[in-house]
């Protein structure tokens, strides 16, 4: 069983993707948040497989919930929201801040095809559960120059 936590400030949104997931008898929605505070309390408590986190959301953003999350307890994230379109500014800085992926809601049409989504976000959910959450760690990049000499690395 795959446990999944929902986080969206929109209620029919947080409905939606619990209609979307729980279609799946593989997929467990162990519970859904209204905001990135409430999405940090119910990641340490349910220790889901799983996150979909909207980015803008009320008390708390999601990318700030998302680093928290990856701080707090390291969770596969799906960034799920309008915002983090491909190649978005907010689907970069998602995945530089730990986010396993980005899947975007086109906002125009939310009422009439939302349920599109479905089966991409559940083959996400899937591919996730089967790989570990890694913890990202800023890693401080040297400046300089590297001097190699002739023959120093020699291919054998």
């Amino acid at each position: 069983m795959i446990n999944v936590l929902v986080c969206d400030d929109s209620t029919f949104m947080r409905r939606a993707i619990t209609t979307m997931l729980s279609s799946d008898p593989k997929v467990n929605v162990v519970d859904t948040a209204k905001n990135g505070r409430e999405a940090v309390e119910l990641a340490m408590k349910h220790r889901p497989d799983v996150i979909t986190l909207d980015v803008e959301m009320p008390e708390m953003d999601g990318l700030t919930a998302l680093r928290e999350i990856m701080a707090k307890c390291p969770t596969s994230v799906i960034m799920l929201s309008s915002l983090t379109t491909e190649g978005s500014r907010a689907a970069m800085q998602a995945l530089r801040l730990g986010a396993a992926d980005v899947l975007a809601k086109d906002q125009s049409q939310i009422s009439t095809k939302i349920m599109s989504l479905q089966n991409d976000l559940l083959s996400r959910v899937h591919a996730l559960a089967e790989s570990k959450p890694v913890r990202t760690v800023p890693v401080k990049r040297e400046t300089g120059t590297l001097n190699f000499r002739p023959g120093q690395f020699d291919l054998v």
